[in-house]
């Protein structure tokens, strides 16, 4: 009896812990992810602002229609043109955050210096008339 009551309680706890684990999963994974790419939780955030805006804005629509105060209208009118300036610089953030990234600038430095068109490693650095001509001279146009 103490046998089957002691398994019991393990099966219980068991599907307490489960249960629990299966409801905080999808929040801790997306703790981990962004912890480990910060890129993803910037997507996340933008997200999020993108759609707070816009039902700020819905409400700031809904509230210019309910009174006829012209104080109150001239304010609204304000809060609308802040809103409007706000999406406009969320847009701009978006297509910068799109057009950079540390992947996208560590490859364009790799396809740089495949493409480089000096023939040493440095700027500094000549050739002398005792040293081996170009592997690939410059072509000329003549």
């Amino acid at each position: 009896m103490a046998f089957a009551i002691k398994t019991l309680f393990i099966v219980l706890i068991v599907a307490v812990v489960g249960g629990f684990i299966l409801n905080r999963a999808p929040e801790l994974k997306q703790k981990v992810i962004e912890t480990i790419n910060p890129a993803a939780k910037e997507r996340r955030l933008l997200g999020e602002l993108t759609s707070n805006l816009d039902e700020l804005s819905s409400s700031v629509d809904g509230l210019a229609d309910s009174s006829d105060n012209p104080d109150f209208q001239n304010k609204v009118a304000g809060s609308k043109d802040l809103i409007q300036k706000s999406k406009e610089l969320l847009n701009t953030l978006v297509e910068t955050k799109q057009s950079s990234g540390v992947i996208r600038s560590q490859i364009g430095k790799i396809i740089d210096a495949f493409i480089d068109k000096t023939p040493f490693p440095a700027d500094h650095l000549r050739a002398d008339e005792s040293s081996t001509p170009l592997v690939c001279p410059p072509v000329t146009d003549s």
